[in-house]
């Protein structure tokens, strides 16, 4: 008795041990839904992205190499009278001479101090990325649903079309045949619903990766993206604003500066017919040369950005009108239809004209929103980062 008392004791110990296992398991396995409106998410990804904790540590390299090279160009300044009495001798090498003539120009801080602000242009730039790649992957993300809401919404009128077509036939008023049409129907649109959702899925995972969640992450967008109509734009003034606040072009101006002082020093050691000479004046060149490059680079971006934005708000109107011819469209091939002058196919076909139309739209409403997201950063201090700059 004592025995069959221990093994029933244990069989229900380990049943206990069993179900709360299950229990646990059930409980761990439910994820909480993350909620974002489009600030948030920006938010989130700037205090949880490693590539800002990255650019902090640059910019502490950064200024402990301001602070050596300062102390550095410091002492050079107390040795400066030596320095000055060594100047003249024959002996002494024409870079050395350069090096020190750069010193005396002020090129040198100049470039130090440049390459430290670089480094906290770099910091802002990186900020600027990651929130441009957040806003479009929310964009992204609403058009996928948006996709997803257009193909339920056909599957749902497909669905319907058929329980009515259903009925059509029983009655005799309808063939077996376009009965099956129907029923195709039915499937393609299954299909189409299907698809969106994978493209949803493909899309959830981009945006929970560049947020830094784990890709499994549920979450829910709590703003819709819709057309609203942008503020007054003055293109030039735009294209000025650019110029005056891009990084790179700072970055750029402050080189051809310094490199028109590197070739002041270079004319007073080298002779104009030397190999020398010629490399810093090609040097001077270039510096220029760019200058010009990165200045229009950055009113065409700015200009592609703005045709972008105005060609996309006039296919809205398109695309809004499209919408309603297609509904009315259906509409008449629906009451055709139970009149017996329409097929199944005109149904058919007017159905998915409408979800196309719907698509189409949502699509220049998408396409409305990148531009004006484009255009809004062309103007700012970009979003491509820096590199340090050397000077021959």
């Amino acid at each position: 008795m004592k025995r069959v008392l221990t093994v029933l004791t244990a069989l229900m110990l380990l049943f206990s041990v069993i179900s709360i296992g299950y229990c646990t398991d059930d409980s761990d396995s439910s994820q909480k839904v993350m909620n974002f409106n489009l600030q948030q998410a920006v938010d989130y990804a700037l205090k949880h992205n490693r590539d800002i904790l990255i650019q902090d540590l640059n910019v502490k390299k950064a200024e402990l190499f301001y602070e050596k090279e300062m102390k550095r160009l410091d002492k050079y300044e107390a040795s400066k009278e030596d320095s000055e009495k060594m100047a003249f001798e024959p002996w002494k090498m024409s870079a050395q001479i350069m090096e020190e003539m750069k010193n005396d120009m002020g090129v040198t801080k100049r470039a130090i101090e440049l390459n430290f602000q670089i480094a906290k242009w770099n910091k802002e730039i990186k900020q600027n990325e990651i929130k441009y790649n957040v806003e479009k992957a929310y964009y992204d993300l609403v058009q996928a649903l948006k996709r997803v809401e257009i193909a339920k919404e056909s599957l749902d009128l497909a669905k319907k079309q058929y329980e009515q077509s259903k009925k059509m036939f029983e009655l005799g008023l309808l063939s077996n045949q376009e009965l099956l049409e129907m029923e195709c129907a039915v499937s393609q649109a299954q299909t189409s619903y299907t698809s969106a959702q994978m493209g949803y899925q493909f899309q959830k995972m981009n945006f929970n990766n560049i947020l830094g969640l784990p890709l499994d992450q549920e979450i829910k967008l709590n703003q819709t993206v819709q057309y609203e109509k942008h503020d007054k734009i003055e293109l030039q003034d735009s294209i000025e604003k650019a110029l005056k606040n891009n990084a790179l072009l700072k970055t750029v101006k402050e080189k051809v500066e310094l490199t028109k002082l590197v070739f002041k020093a270079a004319e007073a050691v080298y002779p104009k017919n030397t190999y020398k000479y010629k490399e810093y004046e090609i040097g001077l060149e270039e510096a220029i040369k760019n200058l010009e490059m990165v200045e229009k680079g950055i009113e065409m971006e700015v200009r592609m950005a703005y045709i972008k934005l105005l060609t996309a708000e006039k296919q809205i109107k398109t695309c809004e009108m499209a919408v309603k011819k297609s509904e009315e469209a259906l509409r008449l091939a629906m009451l055709g239809y139970e009149a017996g002058q329409k097929t199944p196919n005109d149904v058919t076909k007017a159905r998915i004209e409408l979800m196309r139309a719907k698509n189409d739209l949502a699509s220049q409403i998408y396409n409305y929103n990148i531009a004006l997201l484009d255009f809004k950063y062309s103007t700012g201090l970009g979003k491509r980062e820096l590199q340090e700059i050397y000077l021959r």
